[in-house]
């Protein structure tokens, strides 16, 4: 009689293998268990955007919004009155500085323009 091979230490989830979506696959990077994460450009500034499907609002930082601001000045409708406030993950309830309408947003450099409307 010989020794029982020992038990892997990487685990199977039962047997199933985790694929990525294919969103995640054609559009972007992931990883098993963490968010899903695309690259895209505005105005030739690459980004790196977290997608949340689960989300009523889409957000911008201001950092970001301040580096693309010069470029996308004549193409954007923007305003300070935002009506609406956005929970964060910590439950804190913050009213964003601005919303601002068709920011020319592109996939990769080659696609079609996606006006995209964010809070910042």
């Amino acid at each position: 009689m010989g020794k029982r091979p020992a038990p892997s230490l990487k685990g199977t989830d039962g047997g199933t293998i985790i694929r990525p979506s294919q969103g995640a696959m054609q559009y972007g990077d992931t990883d098993d268990f963490g968010p899903t994460y695309c690259t895209a450009f505005v105005q030739d500034e690459e980004c790196r955007i977290l997608v949340d499907t689960g989300s009523s609002v889409t957000i911008m930082s201001e950092r970001f919004f301040n580096k693309i601001r010069e470029k996308v000045k004549d193409r954007i409708q923007q305003t300070t009155q935002v009506p609406y406030k956005i929970q964060g993950v910590t439950g804190h309830m913050n009213r964003p500085i601005a919303e601002v309408q068709h920011i020319p947003l592109r996939f990769d450099k080659r696609s079609g323009i996606w006006n995209l409307n964010a809070g910042i």
